[in-house]
Formats: C-alpha cells, structure tokens, sequence
C-alpha cells in the first residue's frame, strides 16, 4: 500500500525529480538521486516503524492502554445514553437552563462526543509512537472534562458556556468563566458539594494545578519538552535514547496513559455522582444502552482500584484476581 496514492500527484513528484536529477548531474560527489521509488521506500519505513511502535505498545503497556479502551467504549455509550429524546429522559431536565431554547442533555451528549474523540486521538497517537503531540491533546481534554463536569452541575454555568456561539463569544466566555483558575475553583466545589473527604478534595486541586502546567509546557513548545519529546524513551534499561522521527515506541508513553487513565476515573466517577446526587437521576435499567453505560463504568472504576492496588504491592496481576 503506498501513501501517496494519486496518480496526479505522482506524476508531477516524479517529473520534478526527474528534472532535479539533471540539475544536480553537475555534482558527481554522489550517484544518489531521489527518485519515487525511493520515496516510497520511505513512507513504507514510516508505515513499519509504527507498527513496531504498536507492538511495543501491547507488549508493554498492555494494562494501561486496555484500560484506556474501555474508558473510550463507556463514555462513548454515556454520550448516547443521555440523549435518548422520547426514547428515555436525560440526566437534566429539559427546562433546567430556565428556558427551552435548548436541550441541556444534547449539548452535554455532544461534549462527551468530543471528550470521546479526543481518547480516541491519544491512544491512537501514544500506539503510533507520537507520545509527545499524544501528551498534547491530553490539556484540552482535561478543559472539556472540566467544563463538562461544571455546567452539568450548574444551570448558570451551561447558560454562559452557551453564550459562546462564534470565535468571538467563545474567547470572552472562556476567559471570564472557564480558565483554569476558574475550573479548578468550581471543581473542589463540586467535590465537596459531592461530599469528598477534604484531603481528596485537595489531592484532586492540586493534581489537577501540576497537570495543567505540566501539558501547558508542552502545548507551549518549551525547550525542555520539545527536545526531550523527539527522543524515545527505551523500555530498557541498557537500551540508548532514539531518535523518535515518524514516531516510535517510548517508554514515556507510560505517564501519558496513566495520565489518561487518571483522568478517565476521575470523570466517569465524578459524572454520574453528579447525575444522581445533584439531579436525583435514576437510569432505568430496562433501558439497554444505560445498562450498558453502568456495568462498564463500574469495571472501570473497580478495575482502575484493583491496578493500583496491584502495582502498589508489586504483586503479580493474575494471582490478585483468581
């Protein structure tokens, strides 16, 4: 399978290199010249070295990235299940937001939508060996989790989240009311209002501050993050740092997972609390897409428990469980 596929496209690559080819022929240092086939050769290695990466990955990381996916299968199925129009009534009322210009469920279906894309684009980054633009997205989805959790709690909240309906109102909307400053603010709120045991509450802010600085040095492109992020990490310890050009399998990917994973408890514990607490929400459990919504976040949480607590003691995965 070759990448560059267009026959347009190939045509000219190839007249321009043919053309190219008699310019350089007055330098005769080297008999080297790019040709298509050439370039091929070289989207092939790409195509390779990420399915190395890949393998690495599953090898390695197999824990960490299977409990991204099932993460990705359960909010995937919230972002459905709560808008299930005449099918099943949502977690919010309809009239929640003081008028019926809109439904508060739809537009919280659709941030799930995005906050589900976005793990999709991380696990599918850190599997093509791409940790450091993977680590990159990992800030907006911390800001749309946030935002999530905030304005379904908040009617007022949801109504100035949806005064932000052009690039203009979007930008005066955020800096007055979702910054970080802002989200962290209104999170320990909602956790205590969730009753949270105080030190939790505190463990969560200050998660939650060093997260945020730690991905904005990345989206920030610092010198630090930039020139560790082009090297891969080795999974072993007398193995060399690589060069990661095209992506390649890192060790570092296990921060970035675990990273994921955090923050994958923390919503999917924290939104439904905020369902059934704040909204006196109760799925009805003959309603198939919510039965699935509660078993998988209940291995989900229960499973993320478990790995913790496993690889706390250091104790082997399979004899904890049988």
């Amino acid at each position: 399978m070759r990448n560059i596929n267009d026959k347009t496209i190939r045509i000219l690559i190839s007249k321009t290199l043919k053309e190219h080819k008699m310019y350089l022929r007055a330098d005769t240092s080297s008999d080297f010249h790019m040709n298509m086939r050439e370039l091929d050769n070289t989207l092939t290695f790409i195509r390779e070295q990420r399915k190395n990466s890949l393998d690495l990955i599953t090898k390695y990381f197999n824990k960490e990235s299977s409990l991204a996916y099932l993460s990705i299968v359960t909010i995937g199925a919230l972002s459905l299940a709560i808008n299930q129009q005449d099918v099943h009534k949502g977690p919010l009322p309809e009239d929640w937001a003081s008028d019926n210009k809109f439904n508060p469920n739809e537009i919280l279906s659709n941030l799930f939508v995005q906050i589900t894309n976005y793990l999709c684009s991380v696990i599918t980054l850190v599997e093509n060996g791409l940790d450091s633009a993977a680590r990159l997205i990992l800030r907006p989805l911390f800001e749309l989790i946030s935002i999530a959790l905030i304005i379904s709690e908040s009617n007022e909240q949801m109504i100035k989240y949806r005064e932000g309906i052009n690039e203009k109102t979007s930008t005066s909307v955020w800096r007055d009311n979702f910054r970080i400053k802002h989200l962290n603010e209104r999170l320990c709120q909602l956790e205590s209002k969730l009753g949270l045991p105080s030190h939790l509450v505190q463990y969560f802010c200050k998660f939650r501050s060093e997260s945020y600085r730690f991905y904005s040095s990345i989206s920030h492109g610092a010198y630090y993050s930039c020139q560790l992020g082009s090297y891969a990490f080795p999974f072993e310890k007398d193995k060399d740092y690589k060069l990661g050009l095209f992506g390649m399998g890192s060790f570092a990917s296990y921060g970035t997972l675990n990273h994921l994973n955090e923050l994958n408890y923390y919503f999917l514990l924290m939104i439904v609390s905020v369902f059934n607490k704040i909204h006196n929400f109760k799925a009805k459990t003959d309603n198939e897409l919510w039965r699935m919504v509660i078993s998988l976040r209940e291995c989900v949480i229960k499973t993320n428990i478990l790995i913790k607590e496993i690889q706390e003691n250091g104790n082997d995965f399979t004899r904890n469980i049988t």
